[in-house]
């Protein structure tokens, strides 16, 4: 007899469209320009609550998912009624045979097309109702995608009931418009309520980019994130491709951005600790606490209970991508969280990495990859010629707990949906219950794993607690499509300023100084004599502020480059601290990635501590490195094909070299992208104040210090 799938029970329906909560992701798609042939965009940022939909008249209904029942459900709305009845909008019946079991993906299937119309501009998160800041009424913001080279505008109106905001395209370099790069105070005012603001730039470079509030916090934990793909001029490898999916991961903090910004400059960032105590054993947040790490997201969808993804993923609603047997799919993955690193696999299918950060390499073949905040990496993935399942798991976790410790653990599904029913399907498959959650098969044979911040010894593998075996590899290990020809000989050899910065993320400094933005917009200030009195807070050449005094001192603290000078920089971590266990799972969260703004550069050389087979450290943490041997341009290892950045891992214990061609005069920053870790920055300046491009007259500069001075207060009191 056929099978058939069990009918959907509808209790409310309504019957708008929307481009709100969907069950199939889409592929990327080519924007179209404007009759002068510019891209524009309007960036509409609001307020909105996850789990809820907007009605005419502003009305709202409040949504839940049960997973036991299968069921979308609405709040009563009543005053008379209690607050927590439900009225159930669509749900499954129970299932009764193995086959309807099996077909148990189908099920859901045919119920998330229905929410569709049921739940228009529903945003699910972690299923949760969080206050977020969304981009056109969807957290992650829609996906812009642009053609290399094109002019670019972006038409930001904020909306927010009190936050001011700026945008920073992450990855995009802003040739010659520094000042539309999104770091407020710096470069520009921050874009007050209810006011708007066009960013005008050229696409540069191609490849995986995203976008991200910038002020104050960076909005990323509110929601304020999405996409930017800029297609290349040669379209021979994108054409490659049956689907081109964006997936945008985040870990989800319950507390909000500013309350986040606040805490880390008191201090007092408790929210990533959760309790008072030892760090090591009480840094990350377990499920259940009220701060810190709580859920992961793909794309915007994920779960509140770690118990529920363990024991019935097969029942909760996921981020979903439509495969067919034998295509050539990339993945663009999108690291847009806050927090931690984050490992990704997929069950039974390997990645090959053909980017990173935009920039092509030399296919990559690793069956799993670690990304830290601000990382980009796009994969390419063979789909299965005779699949003998309707869906396999992309699974996202936590680095640490996926290679070292036993705690309970966050996980992040999506599913990979190649649509099968019936005989199609192989009888020992259970439904989807079962996740394998920790690439299990590598206790067999060792696994490749890239963009792991230590090194290894011996055979060159890495066996977990649980036995499992891993060969690790540093972004390093990358070889670059594309020649240096930024670069001649005598750039790289002996002609590279060099700088040895330190970054102290637990103390939150650079070269002991704790970095505090300035009270007026640079470039842009009227009544200074010279940038560098504008940006002026407090004074780092102070006898008072010097490096390595108990109490870090608060300044501007910035570098000046030369204009058409190799720069060479190599960032030390020294987040020590006492008592502190320097193994693997501290390693990974003690790590740190450093993005630098308005310049790609080449990642030369990552000296990471390096362990044994058993995970126990051979080198100690490296209090000082990189002395005058690594002067003078000579810590660079490769200087040929050597991988080309925006955002690299500086390892706990280690350091990181990178080098770079200073040819985009402005005033920039550079900062580490773990919030949670205390987020360090400094600014720096390429070239003289007059070799930098000049923002217009009428560009906002209305955010300086008043200071009219005592002989105009005296003509007042007259």
């Amino acid at each position: 007899m056929p099978f058939s799938l069990p009918s959907i029970q509808f209790f409310v329906i309504y019957c708008t469209l929307s481009d709100g909560w969907s069950l199939y992701e889409t592929s990327v798609q080519l924007g179209h320009p404007s009759a002068k042939g510019v891209y524009e965009f309007e960036m509409l940022v609001e307020p909105k609550l996850s789990m809820s939909v907007e009605h005419e008249h502003g009305e709202l209904s409040i949504h839940d998912y049960e997973p036991d029942g299968m069921a979308w459900t609405e709040r009563e709305k009543s005053q008379l009624r209690p607050c927590l009845d439900h009225h159930r909008l669509l749900s499954v019946p129970p299932s009764t045979t193995h086959r309807q079991q099996q077909n148990r993906s189908s099920v859901l299937r045919e119920l998330a097309l229905h929410a569709e119309r049921a739940l228009p501009g529903l945003i699910q998160f972690n299923g949760r109702h969080n206050r977020l800041s969304v981009v056109n009424g969807q957290s992650p913001g829609p996906t812009l995608v642009v053609p290399e080279g094109s002019e670019v505008l972006i038409r930001l109106k904020n909306r927010l009931l009190l936050e001011s905001l700026a945008i920073h395209f992450h990855g995009q370099t802003m040739n010659n418009s520094w000042f539309h790069d999104g770091v407020a105070p710096i470069q520009q005012c921050p874009v007050a309520v209810r006011s708007d603001f066009d960013f005008r730039f050229t696409a540069h470079p191609a490849g995986t980019h995203w976008y991200h509030g910038h002020f104050p916090g960076g909005h990323q934990s509110d929601g304020l994130v999405g996409a930017f793909i800029v297609l290349p001029k040669n379209q021979q490898r994108q054409r490659q491709f049956q689907k081109d999916y964006v997936t945008i991961l985040q870990d989800w903090p319950l507390v909000p951005s500013w309350e986040q910004e606040a805490q880390m400059e008191e201090g007092s960032a408790d929210f990533v600790r959760g309790v008072h105590g030892d760090f090591d054993e009480k840094y990350l947040e377990r499920p259940g606490k009220k701060n810190g790490t709580w859920t992961i997201l793909i794309n915007g969808k994920g779960w509140h209970s770690p118990k529920d993804i363990r024991q019935k993923p097969n029942k909760l609603q996921w981020t979903t991508f439509r495969v067919d047997e034998g295509d050539r799919i990339r993945f663009r993955l999108i690291h847009a969280g806050f927090q931690r690193p984050l490992v990704v696999h997929i069950e039974h299918h390997q990645m090959e990495v053909i980017a990173t950060d935009g920039s092509d390499v030399v296919p990559f073949r690793t069956d799993a990859l670690i990304l830290y905040p601000g990382e980009r990496f796009d994969v390419r993935v063979k789909a299965l010629t005779v699949p003998r399942r309707p869906i396999y798991r992309m699974v996202v976790g936590l680095a640490e707990q996926f290679l070292a410790e036993e705690q309970e653990p966050i996980y992040g599904l999506a599913d990979l949906d190649y649509n099968l029913i019936g005989e199609a399907i192989d009888r020992s498959w259970d439904g989807g219950k079962r996740v394998d959650f920790l690439l299990n098969r590598c206790t067999a044979r060792p696994c490749v794993l890239m963009g792991c911040p230590f090194g290894t010894d011996g055979n060159g593998t890495f066996t977990t607690p649980d036995r499992r075996k891993f060969k690790c590899h540093s972004v390093d290990d990358f070889q670059s499509i594309s020649k240096s020809d930024n670069y001649s000989s005598d750039q790289w050899n002996g002609a590279a300023e060099t700088h040895q910065i330190s970054l102290d993320p637990e103390r939150k400094t650079v070269d002991g100084f704790r970095f505090q933005m300035p009270t007026a917009t640079a470039p842009f200030s009227t009544r200074k004599e010279t940038v560098a009195e504008a940006l002026r807070v407090g004074n780092c050449s102070s006898p008072d502020c010097s490096n390595g005094t108990r109490t870090p001192c608060a300044c501007f603290y910035h570098k000046r480059f030369p204009l058409g000078k190799t720069i060479q920089i190599i960032f030390v971590n020294n987040n020590e601290q006492k008592g502190a266990t320097f193994a693997a799972a501290n390693i990974l969260r003690r790590s740190v990635s450093v993005h630098l703004h308005g310049t790609r550069f080449q990642v030369q050389q990552i000296a990471a501590p390096r362990l044994l087979g058993n995970g126990k450290v051979i080198n100690p943490p490296l209090a000082k490195c990189c002395g005058t041997e690594n002067s003078g341009g000579h810590a660079a290892e490769n200087v040929h094909n050597a991988v080309w950045k925006d955002t690299v891992v500086v390892p706990y214990g280690g350091h990181t070299a990178i080098r770079f061609y200073a040819q985009n005069a402005g005033w920039w920053t550079a900062e580490t992208q773990q919030n949670g870790r205390g987020f360090v920055r400094f600014a720096f300046a390429v070239g003289e104040d007059n070799q930098m491009p000049k923002a217009s007259e009428e560009f906002p500069s209305d955010c300086d210090v008043f200071d009219p001075g005592m002989e105009i207060y005296a003509k007042f009191l007259e």
